[in-house]
C-alpha cells in the first residue's frame, strides 16, 4: 500500500531533522526548494530567502555545534507538516546573535510548520521559536540552564 501524502511529507521532515542532528548540513539544505520562504513568527521583517536561511542555520550550527533536535509531536495535513521539537545544545561556538560563547547548555522548544511541494522539497518554513527561554538561558544573569 503506497504512503499517503501526509505520511510521505512527515517522512521528509523526519529525514531533514536527522540530517541536522548528524551535522549533514549540505543534505539538510538540499531539502529546501530554491524558492523556499522562511518566516519567523515573532519578526515583523520580510521573510528570509533560502540563502538567508542557510546563513542563519549555519551560524546556529557553528554557535551550538552539539545541538540535537528531538521531534516530540508531528501533525500532517495535505502539503503541510507541523512539528513541536525540543532543542538541546551547548553554546560553545562563535558569537551568536551578538552573544559570545557562554559555554552554557540550553534546552528550548519550538514549533515549525513546513509546506512541502510535490517534488518533496520544502517551499515554506514558518518558525515559532521560544527565544525568550533560549535568551534567558544564555543570559549572564542566569548561571545555569534549565
Amino acid at each position: 500500500m503506497p504512503l499517503t501524502e501526509e505520511e510521505t511529507n512527515k517522512s521528509i521532515i523526519r529525514r531533514l531533522m536527522e540530517h541536522w542532528n548528524k551535522k549533514e548540513l549540505e543534505a539538510f539544505f538540499d531539502g529546501f526548494a530554491s524558492e523556499c520562504v522562511f518566516r519567523v513568527v515573532q519578526s515583523f521583517d520580510a521573510p528570509l530567502t533560502r540563502d538567508e536561511l542557510i546563513n542563519l542555520m549555519s551560524a546556529a550550527s557553528a554557535a551550538f555545534p552539539d545541538m540535537v533536535i528531538t521531534v516530540e509531536d508531528e501533525i500532517a495535513e495535505q502539503d503541510r507538516v507541523m512539528i513541536r521539537v525540543l532543542n538541546r545544545g551547548t553554546h560553545t561556538g562563535d558569537q551568536w546573535e551578538g552573544i559570545p560563547a557562554t559555554y552554557k547548555q540550553v534546552a528550548y522548544r519550538e514549533m515549525v510548520t513546513f509546506r512541502v511541494n510535490t517534488e518533496g522539497k520544502i517551499v515554506e518554513w514558518i518558525y515559532h521559536p521560544d527565544l525568550f527561554t533560549l535568551f534567558q538561558q544564555l543570559s549572564s544573569k542566569n548561571e545555569s540552564a534549565s
